[in-house]
């Protein structure tokens, strides 16, 4: 057998790089189809009630999770948004009703109250208002008067309030400071001034502190109310203070 033979024989039964080319490129392809079919397998797998149902719970608290992670702080806003909202609300509100207690006080400016006065049938009450007033100055008589009439409803044994609307605001300025004149000409009459619900309860309040021996003395002018604080020192007056907060019992006590 000649060289050249022999070599031919050889290249026939040796693989050439050709054919191993061929060879890995098939693999290569087989690989690649293999994978894409395991990952539909696992798509469908995926896919599958089965396995929604056994993942279900571990996506449910991731998102639970996460969901109170973002929501906390937001939380946490709206509560203190409330608060302050709560609080502007109250302030708020007691301002307006601090206001409108100031506007009706001051459409009350002229007018007064008188306690003590014996009910009648058919009362001239005009007539008796203008014995009271007189006994603090002659001057005062039915002109000084713009109306006057009992309150509330009628009751047994019990004699009403009588209000009286005065023409002028100087009128009932003197009066009030005069009242202790009718008290001692006619026992038992009682003239104050014409206090919103509101400032009668606080005025009320001043007056049992008083008999309590809380404060030295109380009063009211031009609708505010005052009160003298006991003395600590002998011989001297104790400190005057007008009430303006709500917390009356408490605003007096101390």
């Amino acid at each position: 057998m000649t060289y050249t033979s022999a070599m031919n024989e050889n290249n026939t039964k040796s693989p050439t790089i050709s054919s191993i080319n061929t060879h890995s490129s098939l693999e290569g392809s087989i690989f690649d189809k293999t994978v894409d079919a395991l990952t539909h397998q696992i798509a469908l797998s995926f896919r599958s009630r089965q396995v929604k149902d056994a993942i279900k719970p571990f996506i449910e608290q991731i998102d639970k999770a996460e969901v109170k992670k973002q929501v906390a702080p937001l939380q946490n806003e709206i509560e203190s948004l409330k608060l302050r909202l709560a609080s502007t609300s109250l302030h708020l509100n007691a301002t307006i009703q601090d206001k409108c207690d100031e506007l009706e006080q001051y459409s009350r400016k002229n007018c007064i109250r008188i306690s003590g006065i014996k009910e009648e049938i058919n009362e001239n009450v005009e007539g008796k208002i203008v014995r009271v007033l007189t006994t603090i100055d002659n001057s005062l008589g039915p002109k000084s008067i713009e109306n006057c009439h009992r309150l509330g409803r009628k009751e047994d044994n019990k004699h009403r309030q009588i209000i009286v609307r005065l023409k002028s605001y100087k009128t009932k300025v003197h009066i009030i400071t005069n009242r202790k004149m009718a008290h001692s000409a006619i026992k038992g009459v009682y003239i104050n001034e014409d206090l919103t619900r509101y400032r009668a309860y606080v005025a009320s309040i001043t007056r049992w502190s008083y008999r309590q021996g809380f404060i030295a003395a109380c009063w009211t002018r031009d609708g505010k109310i005052f009160i003298r604080e006991n003395s600590t020192v002998s011989g001297k007056n104790g400190p005057t203070r007008k009430l303006t907060s709500p917390v009356i019992n408490r605003q007096v006590k101390n």
